[in-house]
């Protein structure tokens, strides 16, 4: 989660002009960690984000449809006082919703193992092979302001598949055979089988800035939403804090998860700055299907848990729009059987590609 803050400097028509393709490379590996590193359960994550530049036309119906929504309510609440000018003037105050509209685009797998990787054998009650490739496409619809206070809503989709199809047998091989030099896992014959997957979600964050620019300062960030498919279905709500060095004007950037990961840097950038943070995800989760097993076949499974948690901590590294974040990720257990929290560290590289 390491997020930004606004350009406080600029007004709100500087900071909107702010319009550039970026890219994200995330890379999630229970091998990260910081001392217990181990190769099971969540094991791995590779995610690539692309968000394009704005979307002019969307932001266009948004901003005409919020800002009749709101002189409407402004005008009823000053009818009821009696008092037309107040509405007129309140209605004006809210003519221009200032805000952004981009699209993001991801292609991504994640992979599950159980602990026990050298044996051939069925695990009843350890966690199923599984590994999931899909993609992903999301709107995001930000607010720009010179205030302390800003949001970020996004709504998307994830379409892909579950099983053999989704090569996580045949990329775990690769990286054990050409670059970890390990034993290979050996139970990826009972891994889940073939099913296509969809997912839809949301995923909403405001933040609070506290401090100057290219200063000391700090800010924090909630988020909530949710996630409705055959492969993910849950509630979420969480927070982050950020404090040091020029924060950039984000929202942070998470773990792996539908829309969580969606964020672009606006305004004026700082030459460079560097922040630690610290954050938490809590879930309640109606559907995982790498631990309930497929929805239309039989298939190995276990007891999924139904509240789940996810707590993390680390720096980020920025120097204009780019940035690198390395943080670890402590989970409560998943199942029921799972006899301890999972541990996995977190890699992420957010660069610019093109301005306009």
């Amino acid at each position: 989660m390491c997020a930004v803050s606004p350009d406080i400097s600029n007004s709100g028509v500087e900071a909107a002009s702010v319009d550039y393709v970026s890219a994200t490379l995330f890379s999630e590996n229970d091998l990260y960690t910081i001392g217990t590193g181990s190769d099971r359960y969540y094991t791995t994550g590779q995610k690539l984000t692309v968000i394009s530049g704005r979307i002019l036309r969307f932001e266009d119906a948004f901003q005409v449809q919020w800002a009749k929504w709101l002189a409407k309510k402004a005008t009823e609440h000053a009818e009821r006082k009696d008092n037309r000018e107040a509405a007129t003037e309140a209605a004006q105050a809210r003519d221009k919703l200032p805000v952004q509209m981009r699209a993001a685009f991801s292609v991504g797998q994640n992979m599950f193992t159980p602990a026990e990787l050298h044996t051939p054998d069925l695990q009843v009650e350890d966690r199923p092979y599984a590994a999931w490739l899909y993609l992903s496409v999301a709107l995001q619809a930000r607010s720009v302001s010179n205030g302390p206070r800003a949001w970020l809503s996004v709504w998307g989709a994830d379409a892909g598949v579950i099983g053999p199809a989704a090569l996580g047998k045949e990329v775990q091989d690769f990286v054990h055979d050409h670059i970890s030099k390990s034993r290979r896992a050996l139970g990826w014959s009972h891994q889940l089988r073939n099913e296509p997957g969809l997912n839809l979600f949301q995923q909403s964050k405001v933040r609070w800035f506290y401090g100057e620019r290219n200063q000391l300062g700090f800010d924090v960030i909630s988020h909530a939403g949710f996630s409705v498919g055959n492969v993910a279905t849950y509630l979420n709500a969480g927070g982050a804090l950020r404090f040091g060095y020029g924060l950039p004007d984000d929202f942070g950037t998470d773990v792996i998860r539908s829309g969580a990961d969606t964020s672009q840097a606006g305004g004026k950038p700082a030459p460079w700055g560097v922040h630690a943070f610290g954050g938490f995800d809590l879930r309640a989760v109606g559907r995982d299907i790498s631990l309930d097993g497929n929805t239309f076949t039989a298939s190995h499974h276990v007891a999924r848990e139904v509240f789940v948690g996810d707590f993390q901590f680390g720096l980020t590294f920025n120097y204009g729009r780019a940035k690198i974040c390395l943080s670890q990720v402590r989970r409560t257990p998943e199942f029921k059987r799972q006899g301890h929290a999972q541990a996995y560290g977190s890699l992420t590289f957010t660069f610019p590609i093109s301005s306009r």
